[in-house]
């Protein structure tokens, strides 16, 4: 199965990240998503197109010292986890 990840809009409301770090941290996530998703093909939601609107990926823990790619990975976790992904 060929997964190809596009996050139009990322919203993340609270977090200390600088504009410039806005690209970055959406490459992150479209690419550990991507894995996920590649990982775990099984997914109900990828059987009707992929396509989802919006989505709740409930509350994460933050750490103060969390980077970028850490932040990223921690989003896309919880976001594949939104779309029924196990951990």
């Amino acid at each position: 199965m060929k997964i190809r990840l596009h996050i139009e809009r990322l919203i993340v409301d609270g977090l200390p990240i600088e504009p410039r770090q806005g690209r970055q941290l959406q490459w992150v996530v479209e690419a550990e998503l991507t894995r996920l998703l590649t990982q775990n093909n099984a997914l109900a939601v990828l059987g009707t197109g992929g396509e989802v609107a919006s989505l709740d990926a409930g509350a994460m823990h933050m750490v103060q010292s969390m980077d970028t790619t850490g932040l990223g990975q921690r989003i896309a976790v919880a976001v594949h986890g939104g779309l029924g992904g196990k951990p």
